[in-house]
């Protein structure tokens, strides 16, 4: 059971992502599982990436992301 505050994404496709940007900027620990092995693989870059474009455009700043707090899990 999660405790309050920690969250499963079921998804890590376009919508996915957003759902874990807006929750880990508020602070909430993520976790995300994604039935397909190659999402798996490439989500935790793909979300990476997003970051540093939030930052080139002035929205973050580097530490942020090393602060959000979510991760990718391999089964639920």
């Amino acid at each position: 059971m999660l405790r309050s505050g920690h969250i499963a994404v079921i998804g890590a496709g376009k919508t996915g992502k957003g759902i874990i940007h807006l929750l880990s900027d508020k602070g909430n620990e993520v976790v995300v599982y994604d039935a397909d092995s190659r999402i798996q693989k490439t989500v935790k870059d793909g979300i990476k990436n997003n970051l540093k474009i939030l930052v080139q455009y002035g929205n973050g700043s580097e530490e942020e992301i090393t602060q959000k707090r979510w991760d990718v899990i391999a089964s639920v």
